[in-house]
């Protein structure tokens, strides 16, 4: 009995001994806490923005920034390009950014013209005054005709290309958040972006299109301010065994297979699939992939991963060639297969390869059963949703059915996948009326920007460009490229006029250099002998220019040529790796 009291009184004695030690603990933790509360106000404080007497500018009410995260800048980005002190005249702050450095995120609007950037990153400035940038930039552009008078006695301190590109970016920021407001970006629940992925979120991209969505579609898209790029369709079976290779004279990734009928002459016996700009498409490309099998997806889908920062299945497409095979808008009508699909994907792609998986589907007849798809694929674990808005038997000249879009919008915001619209937008500017209106997270271009590329550049940018600027930059990308002639040839057919007779000779050319010829680009005659001579088709352009004559009539065609030439200044471009770069090829026909 005296053992056993003794052994009890040892246990109480431990389990209070214990007992005191978890309060000690529980109070440092508490006090730890306080002290980190405490920092972190302090720190939010000294961040936020302060005219020349040291009073706030343009804060709301109490020290909290708001809690509800939003995505808008680009987290691959070097520079980012920060208002710190954000009065009126008060320049920009450059911050640089190391890319291993997690950005901090935006915060909810405070006012309809006050932006507020995450204190926790010390990447980040408080506050952005819409309005106060917006006026800048306005000021910028006006500046511009004397600034392009200074001689070489230039200060050296001027920004250079990637400052320009980032500031266009914060101010395409500005300006969409400026048109959406807090409500329709803001989004409570959020299915985590893996590590190289995406956030579709506040995003205008440019949609998959077979034919009218390869490299320099997707590059010249991107120069006019697509936020995002897919790819067009690529089947499944087509990718699977392809070779990824990188093309020495551009550096372009490229896949390619041997066909399954090669014909007879040597050049036809490997064809190139897809091809891949690696250092202008980093973080922007979604790869588009056509399947009607789990693990046929998942086999292609590995094939591509380690390039592209996203997977998108496509469950919308409705034409025969995708349906025949139950793919495309098939798989809306076995929606168990499309769900299985994405899961294989996620399980077995996108979390290996730290990539998103996402979806593009049509609306289904009655909402009811667009409701229930669109529940049960958001719980597959995607992080996009993509709709577009007609149903499957209708065809794009009928106008897009929009009035399911807020449901689709809510299911996808409560179960925290992102949500675009696709149908019938038009232009930057258009969409950012969209998705504040049917409070979706983002827009997808398709036909728009199949006739010109820089409808993603808003009004206030400059909005689109004429054909022939157009024409230019797309020619001259698309051979940096080493496009096939034939789907440039298509895609030029699409924006050129169709009334200029010019233009419409153009449909006969057989070359780049036929082509170049015609639209009077003499700049890029260069450049264009030698494409030809890659693709093995040089010896067409003399006989195409034969029928350019029959066509235009010999005066007429030494008229258009001889015009363009006083325009655009003869230049030399070796075709050479990494030296045709449709960025300084643009600047030419404008100088």
């Amino acid at each position: 009995m005296l053992a056993g009291a003794s052994l009890d009184g040892e246990r109480a004695e431990d389990l209070k001994k214990r007992e005191e030690e978890e309060e000690e603990e529980a109070g440092e933790a508490e006090e730890k806490e306080e002290e980190e509360v405490k920092r972190d106000k302090q720190a939010t404080q000294e961040l936020r923005p302060v005219d020349d007497n040291n009073n706030d500018v343009n804060c709301g009410d109490g020290d909290e920034i708001p809690e509800t995260a939003i995505d808008g800048l680009n987290a691959e980005c070097d520079v980012v390009i920060l208002q710190a002190r954000i009065a009126a005249g008060m320049s920009l702050a450059t911050v640089s950014k190391p890319k291993h450095a997690s950005l901090g995120p935006i915060d909810a609007l405070a006012s309809p013209d006050t932006l507020y950037l995450s204190a926790k990153s010390p990447f980040c400035a408080p506050m952005i005054n819409l309005n106060a940038l917006q006026a800048k930039n306005s000021a910028h552009q006006q500046n511009k005709g004397s600034d392009s008078q200074v001689t070489d006695s230039q200060p050296d301190n001027q920004p250079d290309d990637s400052q320009k590109t980032t500031d266009n970016d914060m101010n395409r920021l500005a300006r969409s958040v400026m048109a959406l407001g807090s409500s329709s970006i803001a989004s409570q629940a959020r299915v985590p972006i893996p590590k190289n992925g995406v956030d579709y979120r506040g995003k205008i991209v440019l949609a998959p299109m077979v034919r009218s969505g390869e490299l320099p579609s997707r590059l010249v898209s991107l120069k006019y301010g697509a936020d995002l790029v897919w790819g067009p369709e690529t089947i499944d079976r087509s990718l699977i065994g392809a070779v990824r290779r990188i093309n020495p004279r551009n550096n372009t990734v490229e896949f390619t297979r041997v066909p399954s009928h090669p014909g007879p002459d040597a050049k036809d016996k490997v064809s190139v699939i897809y091809r891949i700009d690696p250092a202008r498409e980093k973080g922007k490309l979604v790869f588009q992939l056509g399947t009607a099998s789990p693990e046929l997806a998942v086999e292609a889908a590995k094939v591509i991963a380690d390039d592209v920062s996203g997977i998108d299945v496509n469950a919308g497409c409705p034409k025969p060639f995708s349906t025949l095979g139950g793919m495309g808008a098939a798989l809306l009508q076995t929606p168990d297969k499309l769900i299985s699909i994405l899961e294989a994907l996620v399980r077995e792609v996108g979390r290996p390869w730290q990539i998103g998986i996402s979806v593009k589907i049509r609306l289904l007849k009655d909402p009811k059963d667009t409701e229930r798809l669109v529940t049960a694929l958001c719980a597959t674990g995607i992080t996009g949703l993509t709709v577009h808005c007609r149903t499957t038997p209708m065809r794009p000249r009928e106008a897009a059915i929009r009035d399911q879009l807020p449901m689709i919008a809510s299911i996808c915001r409560s179960a925290g996948v992102a949500c675009l619209m696709n149908g019938d937008v038009k232009s930057r500017d258009h969409a950012l009326e969209l998705m504040s209106q049917y409070d979706v997270d983002g827009a997808m271009i398709a036909t728009s920007a199949e006739s010109n590329f820089s409808c993603f550049r808003s009004a206030a940018d400059g909005g689109c460009v004429s054909w022939r600027e157009l024409a230019h930059e797309y020619v001259a990308i698309a051979m940096e490229c080493e496009n096939k002639w034939g789907n440039t040839k298509y895609l030029l057919n699409i924006f050129l006029p169709g009334k200029d007779k010019v233009a419409q000779a153009v449909k006969s050319a057989r070359t780049y250099t036929h082509c170049c010829t015609l639209l009077g680009f003499n700049d890029l005659l260069p450049a264009a002998n030698k494409i030809d001579a890659i693709l093995g088709i040089s010896d067409r352009t003399e006989a195409g220019l034969k029928r350019s004559a029959e066509l235009l009539g010999p005066a007429l065609l030494a008229s258009a040529t001889s015009t363009a030439t006083t325009t655009t200044p003869e230049v030399d471009i070796p075709l050479d790796s990494n030296v045709l770069r449709g960025d300084t090829l643009s600047n030419q026909i404008t100088a």
